[in-house]
């Protein structure tokens, strides 16, 4: 609670004044954001960047570099719609307070499958990524298709940059 007032306090000053918010998300793991996100222009995810997190942060916002990564995960619009979420952390056996029985009982509904089975809404989908620039996708076709007989599959497509600033692109 009390970082969602100071988020709201932050994001309404300085939008007194016509400056911009941005939240960076030095974090492991996935987050619920839809208490604040609507209350800041944007959110850079700097996940696990090492030791020259600071320094790719720093690239990024000044515009220096051009943020090409996707998200790796789905973040959930709420942490009920977790699957694991009435089960986590386990079960606490010995009464020392610690969970000693893990249960996974997501089988094969972990991540993206999930949301996309049960048609959850997400905050942002796994994949989901921004840019300082656009992309074009053509010329996309299936060139081989081995499915039945060794279950593969290849798509290839050319991917053009169609905007003004340098950029790579995760398809």
């Amino acid at each position: 609670a009390e970082e969602l007032e100071m988020i709201n306090a932050v994001s309404a000053a300085f939008h007194a004044k016509d400056k911009k918010v941005t939240v960076v998300l030095n974090v492991n793991g996935v987050i619920d954001t839809t208490a604040w996100s609507d209350k800041v222009d944007s959110i850079l995810l700097a996940y696990m960047g090492g030791q020259e997190t600071g320094s790719a942060v720093a690239d990024v916002l000044s515009g220096a570099v051009n943020p090409s990564g996707k998200l790796a995960q789905t973040m959930p619009a709420s942490y009920s719609d977790v699957p694991s979420s009435a089960t986590f952390p386990g079960t606490d056996i010995d009464g020392d307070g610690l969970a000693d029985k893990s249960y996974y009982n997501e089988g094969i509904y972990v991540g993206y499958r999930y949301y996309t089975s049960f048609n959850k809404q997400v905050s942002y989908p796994f994949g989901h990524g921004l840019s300082y620039t656009t992309f074009a996708y053509g010329n996309t076709a299936v060139t081989s298709n081995t499915l039945a007989t060794d279950g593969k599959l290849t798509i290839t497509t050319t991917i053009t940059n169609t905007g003004d600033v340098a950029g790579k692109e995760a398809a």
